[in-house]
């Protein structure tokens, strides 16, 4: 064979390569590679939803579990002795306030209760108490407030007494709130 017909043979064979290559390229570009970026996609879309999937089979777990507590609070609530009395028996509590502290041995200066205020399930009713008594009156009238009274909280509380002087009686302020229902009723 002559060389120039080799030559010919040759720019066949690598123009038949080229044009293969490029057809190769082609469908890659125009069919592989957009179906491959499709299933990447895809793929990553699946995990996304996989994920989504799990987090709701999580928060749907953890809905269940905070309807079951609330359900459980609600019975807690429910069977305790606590009920609150409403807003209008604030004078019976007063005048049983008031029986208390002289069965306890205090004299009762004051005894004055401010508007009652509204919070989301019941109202506050702060009452000042001042008057005179031992400090040892004045334990045990708190003491028993609270026995008798659990809706009722100590604020704060001061006694004071000046021991040089016996004859003096020592002093209480005592800043209570009444925790009432906001219902009418009695």
């Amino acid at each position: 064979m002559s060389e120039p017909h080799d030559k010919q043979l040759r720019m066949i064979d690598l123009t038949a390569a080229a044009v293969c290559l490029l057809l190769t390229g082609g469908v890659y570009a125009v069919a592989v590679k957009p179906m491959l970026d499709e299933m990447s996609a895809g793929k990553q879309q699946q995990r996304e939803l996989t994920e989504r999937e799990q987090k709701a089979d999580e928060m749907s777990t953890t809905l269940a579990k905070m309807r079951d507590t609330l359900l459980q609070t609600e019975c807690t609530l429910d069977s305790q002795a606590l009920k609150l009395e409403p807003l209008s028996q604030l004078n019976r509590r007063v005048a049983q306030f008031t029986a208390l502290a002289d069965a306890c041995n205090l004299q009762l200066d004051q005894i004055e209760p401010s508007a009652a205020m509204a919070g989301t399930h019941y109202m506050t009713v702060p009452i000042h108490m001042t008057g005179r008594g031992g400090y040892v009156d004045a334990t045990n009238f708190l003491k028993r407030l609270r026995q008798q009274w659990p809706d009722l909280a100590v604020a704060s509380l001061d006694l004071t007494g000046n021991p040089r002087n016996r004859g003096d009686q020592p002093r209480f302020t005592f800043e209570l709130i009444w925790f009432a229902s906001p219902a009418t009723g009695g």
